[in-house]
């Protein structure tokens, strides 16, 4: 049910199902920049669906985002990494297991959290080891400071960059919606370099469609078939399914378009 909580003096926008039989899993949502609590294509809620008779589920949206209180560019990077671990610090004493769905600065997110607890767990869709640093939007983003704006509307990056879209596709904005946010510079900054230092654990899986990388996913993959998975994570239920198989069956798969 649709709910709210009181995090640091901020409404946050919530939807908690909870299944009676269920006393061990719990899934929390973390959505990606530009993006809420359905999550990109409604993936998260898809995947909820899919689960629901196997595990509670809570999906929100971080402060500035969908449905919560506040605009995008009163945003700190620190204000949404204090919502997460508030979460998973309110509702790991009644669980077993918690795994963290993310996707974009989601996962960076959930990466710091996870490294902090042996009973959370995470699930990252699309994730590219990509160096946010390195690409030319960054470089932009920087040039932005030697004439001291603090703001930043990202659709000048689009008409400036080549790679802008990619840029915010990694960071978690789809369906054009990257284009047009305003924010400040400082979160921008703050985000890259949080992503640039994921260090993926071994409790973390990857989903990986390969609909927006070539480059391969530098980790531990196990495949437990030869064939081929192709789910498509926005259009069907491929990805809920291979969710559940991860959670409850402690399969790590990488797949591809």
């Amino acid at each position: 049910m649709q709910g709210w909580e009181y995090i640091k003096g901020k409404q946050i926008c919530t939807f908690y199902k909870k299944n009676k039989e269920n006393k061990e899993n719990l899934i929390i949502f973390f959505h990606g920049l530009g993006q809420h609590k359905a999550g990109a294509y409604f993936i998260f809620t898809q995947i909820a669906r899919e689960i629901k008779d196997l595990a509670d589920t809570f999906q929100f949206d971080f402060y500035g985002c969908g449905d919560s209180e506040g605009e995008l560019n009163e945003v700190y990077f620190e204000i949404w990494m204090q919502e997460g671990e508030y979460l998973i610090n309110k509702y790991i004493q009644y669980y077993y297991r918690i795994v963290i769905i993310t996707s974009g600065i989601g996962t960076a997110i959930a990466n710091k959290i996870i490294k902090k607890y042996n009973n959370v767990y995470g699930i990252h869709i699309d994730y590219s080891n990509i160096k946010l640093m390195e690409m030319d939007s960054c470089k932009e983003i920087f040039e932005y400071e030697k004439i001291k704006y603090e703001y930043i509307d990202t659709s000048c990056l689009f008409n400036r960059c080549r790679d802008a879209e990619k840029f915010f596709l990694i960071l978690g904005s789809w369906m054009n919606r990257s284009k047009g946010l305003y924010m400040s510079v400082e979160l921008l900054k703050d985000m890259m370099k949080a992503y640039d230092m994921i260090e993926i654990t071994e409790r973390e899986y990857i989903i990986s469609s390969d609909y927006l990388y070539n480059e391969p996913i530098q980790n531990n993959i196990y495949i437990e078939q030869t064939g081929v998975l192709r789910p498509r994570f926005f259009r069907g239920r491929d990805a809920p399914f291979l969710v559940g198989k991860i959670i409850f069956q402690g399969r790590y798969y990488e797949t591809t378009k």
